[in-house]
């Protein structure tokens, strides 16, 4: 519950380059989840 207040005093570029390789690591989770899915999609 501390680490939700400190989210919402920071501002958007503070957010995003505190939390930077969480936020980039996320996007590759998203990114390769979203590819195998259309790899499994055109084998079907």
């Amino acid at each position: 519950m501390e680490n939700d207040v400190v989210i919402k005093t920071l501002g958007q570029d503070e957010f995003c380059a505190k939390y930077e390789k969480e936020i980039q690591a996320k996007m590759t989770e998203r990114l390769i989840g979203s590819a195998a899915f259309k790899d499994r999609r055109e084998l079907i």
